[in-house]
């Protein structure tokens, strides 16, 4: 498996790299980041339930402080889906600024993940529209896979703000 690293990205966020596992250490976190406090999840590689539960122990730490969340990939959208308490608490739930959404080319049937700005999701949560997208090898316009409906919960639970 792979490791874990935090590291300041270029916009001064804190950039996560690596497995969340028993390993993945977040205390430096709090020092690391400003107020607001912007986490960058691009270098995540996966998640399982002891990173859950080391997560869930920095998620307490937050206290009143405003947190956004940026480049969230697939499977931690998914984690998201699955435990919302991975957003913060319900008073304080990070709000996400971009995500991978899954879309699927209708002419080469191949998949791809691809990272969009929550600014770009229109809506309201039950009908969003997602933006359209090419595919990178044939050229043909992607579709969204329908698990991106699922994404409604996370604007009802005030963690996507989507454009309207």
């Amino acid at each position: 498996m792979a490791g874990f690293a935090l590291r300041k990205d270029k916009n001064g966020a804190v950039a996560f790299v690596g497995f969340f596992d028993e390993r993945a250490d977040f205390s430096p976190v709090m020092d690391l980041g400003g107020n607001p406090l912007a986490l960058n999840f691009r270098g995540v590689v996966g998640i399982n339930s002891l990173g859950v539960g080391k997560y869930l122990d920095f998620v307490e730490l937050w206290d009143e402080r405003k947190v956004f969340y940026d480049e969230c990939p697939q499977q931690l959208v998914d984690a998201f889906l699955m435990l919302p308490a991975l957003l913060g608490p319900e008073d304080n739930t990070a709000e996400i600024r971009s995500l991978a959404v899954p879309y699927r080319c209708a002419k080469c049937q191949d998949t791809f993940s691809i990272m969009v700005r929550a600014d770009e999701i229109r809506g309201p949560a039950q009908i969003m529209t997602f933006p359209a997208r090419v595919c990178p090898k044939c050229n043909a316009f992607l579709k969204v896979e329908p698990i991106a409906e699922d994404f409604a919960v996370l604007v009802e639970q005030g963690a996507l703000k989507i454009g309207k």
